[in-house]
């Protein structure tokens, strides 16, 4: 597995956001502090997950690299960075 993590402060909260992705079957789940928000399942033919809501605020992920199957995250429309 493949995991990204994302810590944000949106609407004055800290959250932490985690891309699961396995890597052989493009198979995946998004969690938001802990907790599964998204899932799909595992196909050569499946794109992203569909837009899901963090806090209520629209967001999506976008696919930065297929090789190394990284992710951006964009919330409202805005790319959210990486924080190590």
């Amino acid at each position: 597995m493949i995991k990204e993590r994302w810590l944000l402060n949106l609407d004055e909260k800290k959250l932490t956001v985690e891309v699961l992705t396995d890597y052989l079957t493009n198979a995946g789940t998004i969690k938001l502090n802990g907790e599964v928000i998204k899932a799909w399942e595992g196909s050569i033919w499946s794109g992203l997950p569909e837009p899901f809501e963090i806090a209520g605020h629209p967001a999506i992920l976008t696919r930065r690299s297929l090789a190394l199957n990284r992710h951006d995250l964009l919330i409202d429309g805005e790319k959210v960075s990486k924080k190590r």
